[in-house]
């Protein structure tokens, strides 16, 4: 019944989105409501003291291991491959105050 579900809303839904923003984006938003993982570019800007990132599924424990250091005077990007989580979001935790610039590279089905 599920998958008759799904046949049924794409059925319906896809081709009013298309219509609305084309197929290449239509498509992207389809495939990416199944994402299991993210792969972003994280970048720390304009710290003031050493510290870290970590990224990691909302809804989960934080993991003890960062995904990027950081050092006052550098703008360090770094890339990370993240599970989502509660309500398909990644959480961020930093040590110190800092600017963090994340971009979505693509998504993991």
């Amino acid at each position: 019944s599920a998958h008759f579900a799904g046949f049924f809303i794409g059925c319906w839904a896809m081709p009013r989105m298309i219509g609305q923003v084309g197929h290449s984006r239509a498509f992207a938003a389809a495939a990416a409501v199944g994402a299991t993982g993210v792969i972003l570019n994280v970048t720390a800007v304009n710290p003031a003291a050493n510290g870290f990132v970590t990224v990691f599924p909302c809804g989960t424990a934080q993991p003890e291991a960062s995904n990027l250091n950081y050092r006052p005077g550098e703008n360090i990007p770094n890339a990370v491959v993240a599970r989502v989580g509660t309500g398909g979001e990644v959480c961020f935790f930093t040590l110190r105050d800092i600017d963090l610039v994340v971009d979505v590279n693509g998504f993991v089905p």
